[in-house]
């Protein structure tokens, strides 16, 4: 870890999430700036070794998740920055990788904490996201919203990326998350336009001048796939639209009364189970996503699955 003296340096944390988001920002941060490595925290007791890695036939034990921090001094001496990029967060022990964090984090004088995350809505891919912000000072949270952010106003951030921001408020930090509005069914997909949002609202807080244009380029290229999913999402619904029980007649609406209960029981199960996994880790829920579409029941967990979203990754 650098002994370096950094100049009024700020924390930016991100991990992988819904839309990787976060991963792109921070990536994003570390190429254009040309940050430079900076030291690691051990895997262990983090992470556990739980797979093995093949290669022609070859097994050999699989790779811990790294996490690696990098730092950027700024040229004009106003404000360095130090990034931290975890490859993945560990299944236990979160809280006590926060404070190693937030411990490396203070010995290079750090004075603001932030994180990058996501959060699904039925925005467009054609709209520019919105960049929602929760802060742990009211003072910073107005900062936000002078330059564009929305205010999260309930709900929870799951994860590393809430509990980092916590940790730091706890020892007198001032902190904020960051979430880029990405599309409830695209979940799965990396979607660098909510990271290009997220980053330029940064960048705006920060002072720092950040070259952009690869996530402008890899924006403008995911756009083609987001649509396409979006007419797919609205041709099921307006397929559903034109189905008889929208004029039903009391037999007919008995009809699909029965028809929504005719899914056999261990598939039932497998949505329930899918349910609970996407609850937990919503890149999973476009597992989901597809199982509902599958059996034509999308409609049915529509509100429910939505609900997944009101809580923030």
């Amino acid at each position: 870890m650098t002994e370096k003296k950094l100049n009024d340096p700020w924390l930016v944390a991100v991990w992988p999430g819904m839309g990787n988001v976060a991963m792109l920002g921070g990536g994003s941060l570390v190429e254009s700036l040309g940050a430079t490595p900076a030291g690691t925290i051990p895997e262990e007791p983090y992470f556990k070794v739980d797979h093995i890695e093949i290669k022609d036939g070859i097994a050999r034990p699989g790779r811990l998740p790294r996490n690696m921090f990098f730092i950027w001094e700024d040229p004009a001496g106003k404000r360095d920055l130090v990034i931290f990029v975890g490859e993945a967060q560990p299944q236990t022990g979160g809280r006590d990788l926060c404070d190693t964090i937030l411990d490396r984090a203070q010995e290079m004088g750090v004075t603001r904490v932030f994180t990058f995350a996501s959060l699904g809505s039925q925005v467009s891919p054609k709209d520019e996201p919105t960049v929602y912000a929760a802060a742990t000072s009211e003072a910073l949270l107005d900062t936000l919203t002078k330059l564009g952010a929305e205010v999260l106003l309930e709900g929870q951030i799951s994860g590393l990326n809430g509990a980092l921001i916590g940790a730091a408020a706890q020892r007198g930090l001032e902190g904020a998350c960051l979430l880029g509005e990405i599309p409830f069914y695209a979940v799965g997909v990396p979607n660098p336009q909510a990271s290009l949002a997220v980053v330029r609202l940064f960048g705006k807080l920060s002072g720092i001048e950040m070259d952009t244009s690869v996530l402008e380029s890899a924006s403008e290229a995911a756009e083609p796939r987001l649509l396409s999913m979006q007419e797919q999402i609205s041709g099921q619904r307006a397929d559903n639209d034109d189905e008889p029980w929208s004029a039903s007649t009391e037999d007919d609406a008995e009809t699909d009364t029965n028809a929504e209960h005719a899914l056999d029981t261990r598939t039932r199960r497998r949505i329930e189970d899918l349910f609970e996994s996407a609850a937990r880790d919503r890149s999973l829920a476009v597992n989901l996503k597809r199982l509902l579409d599958e059996h034509g029941v999308f409609g049915e967990y529509e509100n429910r699955f939505l609900d997944l979203f009101k809580t923030t990754d």
